[in-house]
């Protein structure tokens, strides 16, 4: 028990005459040096990675030549923290294939938290005899030709199947026209309201070309509250305001946006979920929470 704690409890037994307040008192004190032994636990299993990783990545980086400021310091805590998780054993040296690739592309990365968090996670599950097959070369590429921006949506779209429309104008002629193409239910982080993000459809034709999602305008959820959205949206309410008729000159063309298996992988390697925590045991290979059954 930690001083502080055993001067806590020899001060209450003086003072408190309550049973329960005493009672009360010791478990906090016992928590107190359940907390410092793990923490101290933690501490150890970090020096021991960071020992292991300077024998495994040192060279690698030193191969690299760049960003080597941030590989002899900062990147083995990094990694460390990482890897507490994984029995010393389990430690492996990752294929050259990817491991060259994404530490060049986390050197260029470094101040883009996204985009370095995902390197790191990738190293991370490449590290791990357990799992180190699943860690795709191809990732560490497709990390590369992401934006910081567009890779925070895209982990965020891996995670279950998502509704997806296009915005069509009708014409009197009984013609139509694409107003917008795969517009997404996407959340301003900071206001917390539905974004007019002009980006969205060059991100989902990146993803589909990349090969992590398919996007279908024939099939859509069961659910159809899960387009309930689509009305809000900036986009929509563009295209109707700009328009005489009103909503009578919008249609909305419902459609889901798939992650493929090459997806899940992905987003599994590259997720901080996709490794057992320091505490606790799980695999990188579990599957998410499924998606809304899709009706034809």
């Amino acid at each position: 028990m930690p001083a502080v704690a055993k001067a806590a409890v020899a001060g209450a037994k003086k003072v408190v005459d309550d049973k329960a307040d005493l009672s009360t008192l010791q478990k906090l004190a016992a928590e107190s040096a359940t907390m410092q032994v793990a923490a101290e636990s933690y501490a150890r299993r970090v020096a021991v990675k960071q020992a292991l990783l300077l024998k495994i990545y040192q060279p690698l980086a030193r191969y690299l030549g760049v960003s080597r400021a941030y590989f002899d310091t900062d990147f083995h805590a990094d990694m460390a923290g990482k890897l507490a998780g994984i029995p010393d054993e389990e430690l492996v040296t990752p294929p050259l294939s990817l491991a060259i690739p994404a530490m060049e592309g986390l050197s260029y990365s470094l101040t883009e938290p996204n985009l370095k968090k995902m390197y790191l996670n990738l190293l991370a599950t490449a590290s791990d005899g357990r799992y180190s097959a699943h860690a795709h070369p191809a990732f560490a590429e497709i990390i590369k030709q992401l934006s910081p921006h567009e890779a925070e949506y895209l982990l965020e779209m891996l995670q279950e199947t998502r509704p997806i429309v296009q915005l069509i104008r009708n014409v009197a002629s009984g013609s139509f026209d694409y107003i917008d193409n795969h517009v997404l239910a996407i959340v301003d982080r900071k206001t917390g309201k539905l974004s007019d993000e002009p980006l969205t459809p060059v991100w989902v034709d990146n993803w589909i070309r990349l090969g992590l999602v398919t996007v279908d305008y024939t099939r859509v959820l069961t659910d159809e509250r899960e387009y309930d959205w689509v009305e809000r949206c900036p986009q929509y309410r563009r295209a109707i305001e700009g328009d005489e008729r009103g909503a009578a000159s919008v249609s909305i063309g419902r459609g889901m946006l798939m992650r493929t298996a090459f997806g899940a992988r992905f987003h599994a390697a590259v997720t901080a979920g996709g490794l057992p925590s320091a505490e606790a045991g799980g695999s990188p290979l579990a599957p998410d929470r499924p998606g809304q059954n899709p009706s034809a």
